[in-house]
């Protein structure tokens, strides 16, 4: 385990020498997601001037979810972007010969090697917007809420991860996987308004077919109170399986590999 977490630091490491060979567009592509989420503040600020809740969600509540929604997105886009943008590479192009001779998992290597430090840094803002938020609705923050909130960040990233490495991997049957890459990135934007607003079979459909409601929407609720004990375990359970599947999908799409010097 300690090998591996000195691996991905010296991954960072050289990710951030990368960037910073070319500084102006790291700072172009900083700001450019910083306008974004201006607009978006001042987009649910402008909704929120003429009504003073929205399916029990007031300004305060639904900017605290904004937040998280900032911090899931920087901090998933940091981490697994670039990397299963790569994966239809790594398999067309032969270049998964080189992580599957080397002396670490191949899976790990290719998810992790890669990293957007600019939308790492950019999880600032979104920082900000959370501790704003919560000021607002003058919330008292205690290690067990801190803790709880965190938990549930890292659950749902490990869902975001599962699943977005799932449909990269569709690459070992499918020529192309580009576009249905940008449809996840579609789907997730779903998740930055409150869950409440989707109903009958659209809630049902994102919540157990594409399970991507509760990402955002459980870490928000537990801080708000909002949110069961059993809602929190089907939570914990649904990431550790979709690990798992993918795990499976991807043992299964190395068997099919058809290598270089194959």
């Amino acid at each position: 385990m300690r090998r591996y977490l000195v691996l991905f630091r010296q991954y960072v490491s050289t990710s951030f020498i990368r960037e910073m060979e070319f500084r102006s567009g790291f700072f172009v592509l900083m700001l450019s997601e910083l306008v974004a989420d201006v607009i978006s503040i001042v987009f649910f600020t402008i909704l929120y001037g003429s009504v003073a809740s929205i399916r029990g969600w007031s300004y305060p509540e639904a900017l605290l979810l904004l937040g998280t929604f900032m911090f899931l997105t920087y901090l998933s886009h940091g981490l697994f972007y670039r990397n299963f943008a790569r994966v239809s590479e790594y398999v067309n192009e032969g270049r998964l010969d080189i992580l599957l001779t080397k002396p670490v998992d191949p899976q790990f290597a290719m998810t992790l090697r890669y990293t957007a430090v600019s939308d790492i840094l950019n999880i600032v803002p979104s920082l900000i917007v959370i501790i704003y938020a919560i000021s607002r609705l003058d919330l008292t923050i205690t290690a067990g809420s801190l803790i709880g909130y965190l938990s549930l960040i890292a659950i749902g990233m490990a869902i975001i991860y599962s699943l977005w490495f799932a449909i990269s991997i569709l690459a070992f049957w499918l020529t192309q996987v580009e576009e249905i890459q940008e449809l996840w990135n579609g789907l997730f934007d779903f998740t930055r308004y409150p869950r409440q607003i989707y109903e009958g079979s659209i809630r049902a459909l994102f919540t157990f077919v594409v399970p991507i409601l509760t990402i955002v929407a459980f870490p928000t609720e537990f801080f708000l109170g909002r949110i069961s004990g059993s809602a929190i375990l089907y939570n914990l359970l649904l990431a550790a399986g979709l690990l798992a599947v993918t795990r499976m999908l991807w043992q299964v799409g190395l068997r099919r590999y058809s290598s270089a010097s194959s």
